[in-house]
Parts: C-alpha cells; structure tokens; sequence
C-alpha cells in the first residue's frame, strides 16, 4: 500500500513566519489523516537537539512520521567560499532530518545563472552532492 504525506502548500509563508506555528499546522493536519508530513527547513524555528526532540516526539504524538525534509541550497554559486557554505548547510539539513527520523531528505541543484555555463553547473552541483553523500550515509 502507498501512503501519503501531506505538505502545506498554501501555508508555506505563514508557517515560516511564524504566524501559523509549525505545532498549530500538525495539529491541523490530523484532520487529513495522511500517513506523514513532509516538513520543510524554513519551518523550524531552531535546529538544536531539544527543539527537534519536542518537535519529533509531537509529530509521533499525532501518528505521522516524517517520510521526507525539503531543503533549497545553491550548488551553482561560482564562489567557493558561498559554495562550500551552501555545502555545509545541506549537510547540517541532512544532519537535522535524521534526527527527526526523516528517511529522505531532497537536494535541489541550485539556479541556472546566465554566467554559469550547463557543464560548469553540473560539475558544481555533482562535487557537492558527492560531499554531502557520507554525511546521508
């Protein structure tokens, strides 16, 4: 049987705001009976062990787990300074969803810029994914 995450699309600014707290938006979610939700990092207010403790022990309270994080970094910066910085934020992202016994967490590649050429790109989107691979792991 498939099961189902619920995301709240419509209430991706609020939550990251803090105008819907993200403990509101969980309770709320109870009424859709999915089987887990799929969190996003700009929701969290911290990434320190006793924040995701109460966060992963409430979302378990309510019956859902975590099946994925959502996570933008920006692997095509030219930089290497903001790259590598980009780099380590991942690996912190990924660090804070297995803490929350999150089983997936997604790596987009970053923006296509008009002076970063596709090759050139690639090459930086695939070198950091390779850096954050043993991290995952």
């Amino acid at each position: 049987m498939v099961q189902l995450a619920a995301f709240p699309k419509c209430y991706v600014e609020e939550i990251c705001s803090g105008k819907i707290p993200l403990f509101d938006w969980i309770k709320m979610a109870t009424e859709l009976e999915p089987d887990g939700l799929e969190l996003y990092s700009g929701f969290l207010k911290s990434y320190d062990s006793k924040y995701l403790s109460k966060l992963r022990d409430f979302i378990a309270k309510h019956g859902f787990q975590i099946p994925m994080m959502c996570y933008s970094p920006d692997f095509t910066i030219r930089e290497k300074r903001m790259w590598q910085k980009e780099v380590e934020k991942q690996k912190e992202i990924i660090r804070v969803t297995a803490e929350l016994e999150g089983k997936f967490c997604r790596v987009l590649s970053g923006q296509k810029r008009p002076d970063v050429s596709e090759d050139e790109g690639v090459k930086l989107v695939v070198e950091a994914i390779q850096l954050c691979l043993p991290t995952a792991e």
